[in-house]
């Protein structure tokens, strides 16, 4: 799959109908900004900025190849929820995650912005860590409405805000130019120039 189908497919399942030149364009604003106190975000608060940082880096954390942190994947969450987002998405990661550093901070007894690399994973496997019938609970829940219940509205929330943001963020991860180019297969366009090959090489006429 190369950068555009990718940015294709993801764009699809988000409901969003934005060209892959839009999200390039957007993607590289994001490009070669430093994580922490440089970045200034648009869409989350400050500390909500450092979570997204942590948070982003968990999903997608460097390897053999880049990492959120390293094409600012994370980054382009926050500009895409400002700029792009419907007022649906926008109020379901705004109040989830104010949901989920209170809940945090209730069970845990310290910031979620606080939170090392190691509690962020294991935050996120005590979110998700849980048994078929517990995700399918969730899947249902999070495709309705809000609820009126208290209790199960908190957690509508902060699961909506989660899956948004882990498709926005391999979005922009996959738009990136460092992971377009040199982690998916990419190419070009327009493609390579050969002036004098033999026509016998060329094989099927190519379909635009």
């Amino acid at each position: 799959m190369d950068r555009r189908e990718a940015i294709l497919s993801l764009t699809s399942v988000l409901g969003y109908t934005v060209t892959p030149a839009s999200i390039i364009t957007l993607s590289g604003a994001c490009q070669g900004q430093k994580p922490g106190v440089s970045w200034s975000p648009e869409f989350f608060q400050q500390k909500g900025a450092a979570i997204v940082e942590k948070l982003g880096e968990t999903i997608l954390p460097h390897t053999d190849t880049p990492g959120s942190m390293d094409v600012g994947a994370h980054i382009f969450v926050d500009r895409f929820l400002h700029s792009v987002a419907n007022q649906s998405d926008q109020e379901k990661c705004r109040k989830g995650l104010e949901k989920w550093q209170a809940d945090y901070e209730q069970r845990q007894g310290k910031p979620l912005f606080q939170a090392s690399a190691d509690d962020m994973q294991e935050e996120l496997n005590h979110l998700f860590g849980v048994d078929q019938a517990q995700q399918r609970r969730i899947s249902e829940l999070i495709a309705g409405d809000a609820p009126s219940d208290s209790g199960q509205a908190s957690q509508y929330f902060i699961y909506s805000f989660l899956m948004i943001f882990k498709r926005l963020l391999m979005l922009g991860y996959y738009a990136s130019e460092q992971v377009g180019e040199n982690v998916l297969s990419y190419l070009p366009v327009p493609g390579r120039y050969d002036g004098c090959i033999p026509a016998e090489e060329v094989g099927h006429a190519w379909a635009l």
